[in-house]
């Protein structure tokens, strides 16, 4: 006797098996395949706050990532966009707040109230389009700070 149902998808060809793939693939992709690991943040080091000496190269290499990776959702100048606007806010939170809701964005919306709110006034849950590594996320921040300290000069 047997207990297992028919696989009804082998019927229907390999059309059906090629969009389940592709299902499957954008599914892993969107869940953080390119995500940080636990392994990636043990070697991420602290961030530094925000009045110390910037990198410049990797205030540059920031910049392009922030073009790339979040520009889409936020500004560091002018008009709020799907997310807060992100000038200043290395001077608002601290250091280890910045990496950890750059670096995993949903577990900081669960375990921390600023980021609660943040998720409740602009109605979506903040992610990194094919994740971030621990020295991207790095880079980002020291593009921030760049600009929140010559914003802090004036």
């Amino acid at each position: 006797m047997n207990l297992m149902p028919p696989l009804r998808g082998a019927s229907r060809g390999p059309f059906f098996l090629v969009a389940f793939v592709g299902l499957m693939l954008g599914v892993w992709w969107m869940d953080g395949a390119n995500s940080p690991t636990p392994a990636d943040d043990a070697v991420t080091p602290p961030f530094p706050e925000w009045d110390a000496p910037i990198v410049p190269e990797l205030a540059a290499a920031g910049a392009e990532l922030f073009r790339s990776k979040c520009a889409a959702c936020h500004n560091v100048t002018g008009d709020e966009k799907l997310g807060p606007n992100l000038a200043d806010v290395t001077r608002r939170e601290s250091a280890s707040w910045m990496r950890g809701m750059i670096l995993r964005p949903d577990s900081m919306t669960e375990h921390d109230a600023t980021a609660r709110e943040l998720k409740a006034r602009y109605a979506v849950q903040m992610t990194v389009p094919g994740g971030i590594s621990g020295g991207d996320a790095r880079a980002v921040y020291e593009f921030l700070r760049r600009g929140d300290q010559g914003r802090a000069e004036r």
